[in-house]
């Protein structure tokens, strides 16, 4: 599912090698459907009841909701007051914004498992929680691969290499930005306890306004992967024909 780059000997992603019946029909063929990017904050010094230094801990999420495959979405988020250990809020947020019937695509396993350890933390949420978890469908499944210098490891393609090969126009918005990275949006997150109130606004708004172009980024590539694949399908489809033999 890749190709090598000459100029930089670096993995890039491909859809020659995705196979026509790919999972990729099963999450994206049918309406109602979700895309959401989670996003999480990861504290040297632990600030929340029963989590590690350094883990994750979700604390806004983005959602687009599609009624239809081309239709106009809706947009819910949900974002954390920083300071505060608002974990409750984020599940039962999320679980009012994800009620409805469909798949929930999201990008890498990583943002699943946010949720898997929320449902550890609060076994009251576990049963509706796990119903979410079983909706869940991970993008980036479709572009892992073996690199031939460790063979046993998966490389995971980060979003933004997706956009580069696939839809340079939608890498583009992310330069009008002000928060342009996880990294970043975990640190303004952070900091946003600290600031006067109308700096906490902006920052909100435009941690927000990543949080949501990540989701959009998830449309505009399994569009192109959809447009792929129907193309070879279509291809497929005539080679067969051309190759039957009249009786």
């Amino acid at each position: 599912m890749t190709t090598l780059n000459p100029n930089n000997m670096k993995l890039r992603p491909s859809l020659h090698n995705i196979p026509i019946h790919n999972y990729i029909w099963a999450i994206y063929s049918d309406a109602p459907f979700i895309l959401a990017s989670i996003k999480a904050v990861s504290p040297a010094i632990p600030i929340y009841d029963m989590t590690s230094p350094y883990q994750g801990v979700a604390v806004q999420y983005c959602i687009l909701y599609f009624n239809s495959l081309n239709g106009k979405p809706e947009k819910r988020y949900f974002m954390a007051k920083p300071g505060f250990d608002e974990r409750r809020l984020f599940i039962e947020s999320f679980l009012g914004h994800t009620i409805e019937k469909g798949n929930i695509i999201i990008y890498s396993a990583t943002e699943l498992n946010y949720l898997v350890e929320l449902a550890q933390w609060y076994p009251e949420y576990s049963e509706e929680l796990e119903n979410r978890i079983k909706r869940v469908k991970i993008v980036s499944k479709i572009f892992n691969v073996e690199k031939e210098s460790y063979p046993f490891q998966k490389y995971q393609f980060t979003l933004r290499e997706l956009l580069t090969e696939f839809h340079s126009k939608q890498l583009q918005k992310y330069k009008r930005l002000t928060v342009t990275s996880d990294l970043v949006a975990s640190y303004r997150y952070e900091k946003m306890g600290k600031v006067p109130p109308t700096e906490q606004m902006e920052t909100k708004w435009a941690i927000t306004e990543y949080c949501f172009a990540e989701a959009e980024s998830l449309k505009h590539i399994l569009d192109s992967i959809n447009d792929h694949l129907k193309k070879k399908a279509i291809h497929h489809s005539a080679i067969g024909k051309n190759n039957q033999v009249e009786v």
